[in-house]
């Protein structure tokens, strides 16, 4: 896993420089979490790569939204594998990236989550 950088900056384009809001948006982020990864683990768990594409897809925007560019870049990474999938490109060696990558990607998540607390 990646160093965890939050780039607030970068953050506050997405909430139009509102500090008030770019607090909103983390607690969200983090409020959200545990069920993402419910679902993340079920569509996982149940090979459904429409939804767990979903899922990555929304998460890649919160992640810029919350600052962090690498979380945003492994949900890209991630997303992208399911829609090969879906169009039956590489299907094999897509379902194996997702599913060797998908507990680092939890654990990316969790970790985010919790840094993000330290932010005021």
């Amino acid at each position: 896993m990646p160093d965890i950088e939050i780039n607030q900056e970068s953050a506050l384009v997405y909430s139009g420089g509102d500090k008030g809001l770019y607090l909103t948006i983390l607690d969200v982020f983090r409020q959200e979490k545990d069920d993402n990864k419910q679902k993340l683990n079920a569509f996982l768990q149940a090979e459904d790569w429409n939804n767990y594409e979903i899922i990555v897809h929304a998460l890649k925007g919160n992640a810029l939204m919350v600052g962090c560019t690498a979380f945003s870049e492994l949900s890209k990474s991630l997303e992208f594998a399911c829609k090969d999938i879906m169009a039956g490109n590489e299907v094999e060696q897509k379902i194996q990236y997702v599913k060797t990558t998908h507990p680092q990607y939890l654990d990316f998540y969790d970790a985010l989550a919790e840094k993000t607390k330290g932010i005021s």
